[in-house]
């Protein structure tokens, strides 16, 4: 039964990110990100999978959550599809670099297929 347990604290939180992120309304989704980071888990995901808009201030701000997440060993880990525009900018941007990018969120869950 410990086993159960200790496999469940082990298992990442998800935070399921809005359509469209401008810096002022994404703050709840961003304080959502930064309660699982501080919640003791190991990984946190932000799933953008729905996600079709992100101004710079919106990625300056994930980038800026998963270096906070880093200095609590907890890793974010961004799902975004391979072919979508979020994902492009991203790269774009060079912000890929500095963030875990994933395709899928089964990817994302197990920490594979980055």
């Amino acid at each position: 039964m410990c086993d159960q347990d200790a496999s469940a604290e082990a298992r990442p939180a998800v935070v399921i990110l809005p359509a469209e992120i401008e810096l002022a309304s994404a703050c709840p989704a961003y304080e959502a990100l930064r309660e699982a980071v501080a919640s003791g888990v190991p990984a946190v995901i932000a799933d953008l999978t729905g996600t079709t808009f992100c101004d710079y201030p919106g990625f300056h701000q994930l980038v800026t959550i998963g270096r906070q997440a880093a200095v609590g060993d907890v890793q974010l880990r961004l799902v975004m599809p391979a072919d979508g525009t979020v994902r492009r900018w991203l790269e774009f941007l060079a912000q890929h670099r500095l963030v875990r990018v994933y395709p899928g969120l089964e990817a994302a869950t197990t920490g594979r297929g980055r």
